[in-house]
């Protein structure tokens, strides 16, 4: 694509704004805010991006969609991540994403673990992009390699390696 680096250019925008569970309250803006955000990637003036995306999914749909989005990438390529959820800490202050079918009692088996998000990025070669909402502002001046400590959301690390890496912030809204 003219005016655009080498590598190919990739969008998985998540949106769950119902939920099964009545613990979850439904949010109002996941939808729109995920048809918007793909309108403006797939511009080929503005993004250029190949966007897929995901709404009000159960949980495996979206952990098999992260896994497949986040394979066989090479470093020339650019992945851009956006999730607009819930989420949700278990009894050990382990971070969830909240999908269609998150029961709040069962995160582990019904919620995409943050540390699964984690591992599918540190196994991609990409430099990778993560978009969210207003929920948690990230400090300006981080850098890869630091960690960050959300308050009342976890911990999230920030690879090094040179990659680009980049955290815009994370969506989550806790409950």
């Amino acid at each position: 694509m003219p005016g655009f680096p080498a590598g190919r250019r990739d969008a998985l925008l998540i949106a769950t704004g119902m939920y099964e569970s009545p613990a979850l309250k439904p949010l109002r803006s996941p939808r729109q805010d995920c048809e918007g955000l793909a309108a403006v990637l797939r511009d080929p003036g503005i993004g250029g991006f190949q966007v897929q995306q995901l709404v009000d999914a159960k949980s495996y749909e979206v952990k098999r969609a992260l896994e497949q989005f986040f394979r066989n990438r090479g470093r020339e390529d650019l992945l851009l991540l956006h999730m607009s959820c819930h989420g949700i800490k278990d009894d050990e202050g382990h971070l969830y994403f909240a999908t269609q079918d998150t029961d709040k009692d069962l995160p582990a088996s019904t919620a995409v673990p943050a540390a699964f998000l984690h591992d599918q990025m540190a196994r991609c070669r990409a430099r990778t992009i993560i978009d969210g909402s207003k929920s948690v502002r990230i400090p300006a001046g981080l850098r890869s390699g630091q960690t960050l400590r959300l308050v009342g959301h976890g911990t999230m690390h920030l690879r090094g390696g040179g990659r680009g890496d980049l955290l815009l912030h994370l969506d989550v809204e806790k409950e």
